[in-house]
This record gives C-alpha cells, structure tokens and sequence, in this order.
C-alpha cells in the first residue's frame, strides 16, 4: 500500500510539469495572435507594395 501511494505521488509530480496551467495556455494564445497578425500584415504588404 505504502509503494502504491508513493507511485502515485511521483506519478502526480510529473504530470504538474507535462501539463500546461491556464496562464501558460493564456501566454500561448497571445503568442499564437501576434504571429497570425504579423502573418497577415506581411502578406498584406507583400500583395500591396510588391509587383
């Protein structure tokens, strides 16, 4: 029983570093919307400035 608890407990302190917390998705989702919005002017000025 005492092996049992202590697998689990090793088990649980690795996956706190696997998963990602609401703040690490929030920083991510950002990140993610800034590329998309310079994607989108560069393409933007490429179409516009670039013949």
């Amino acid at each position: 029983m005492k092996e049992d608890v202590t697998g689990i407990k090793k088990w649980i302190e690795s996956a706190d570093r696997i998963y990602a917390t609401k703040e690490d998705l929030h920083k991510q989702t950002w990140r993610l919307y800034g590329a998309m919005a310079s994607l989108t002017a560069a393409v933007f000025f490429i179409a516009r400035y670039v013949h």
